[in-house]
């Protein structure tokens, strides 16, 4: 888990609280019992953090769309309109113009290809609101590692949804759409 270093942290920094709390016992009783029942609330919130992070797994992550078909397998024939093979989190999903995907705001995403049988010039894929090569916006985001943080939300097709485009591309011709709407 990803959280583990910070749980172990939170649980030692609130050890070496009481322990520097009793020993303020020998100077200044007052100010003492004031320290240690303040480091026992933030021992008891730190093992609380524990408790939720170590013994509860995260939820797994899923992903909705309103056409499950579209989250077939990759298949080998060419298709005859444009489609977007992606991972999401390493599971390769295909999508087909049009299409709208929710994923998880922790999802990482890779653009790995697009299949169109009637394209003789190589395709792009281009997630609006994701620059790839920061250097050379070419509009290529194929094989980048791209996740929500990394996005301009402000290039969001619909803000308040979080839906975001995916434009498939014969140089500088638009093919067809995907959509991403990301959730938390």
């Amino acid at each position: 888990m990803k959280y583990n270093g910070t749980v172990f942290f939170l649980l030692g920094l609130a050890l070496v609280l009481v322990t520097v709390s009793t020993i303020f016992f020998f100077f200044n009783r007052r100010k003492a019992s004031v320290c240690l029942i303040i480091s026992l609330l933030y021992l008891g919130v730190a093992g609380y953090y524990a408790y939720l992070v170590l013994i509860f797994p995260p939820p797994a992550e899923t992903l909705r769309s309103p056409a499950p078909e579209s989250l077939s397998p990759v298949p080998a024939s060419s298709p005859t309109h444009p489609q977007l093979v992606m991972k999401v989190n390493g599971q390769e999903i295909l999508a087909e113009a049009g299409d709208e995907l929710t994923i998880k705001k922790s999802a990482t995403i890779e653009l790995v290809r697009v299949n169109y049988s009637q394209s003789s010039q190589p395709l792009k894929a281009n997630l609006v609101g994701f620059v790839a090569n920061p250097r050379y916006n070419d509009g290529q985001d194929i094989g980048a590692q791209i996740t929500y943080d990394k996005i301009d939300k402000a290039r969001a097709v619909n803000r308040a949804t979080n839906l975001f485009k995916v434009e498939l591309k014969q140089g500088e011709k638009v093919l067809g759409n995907v959509y991403l709407q990301f959730v938390d």
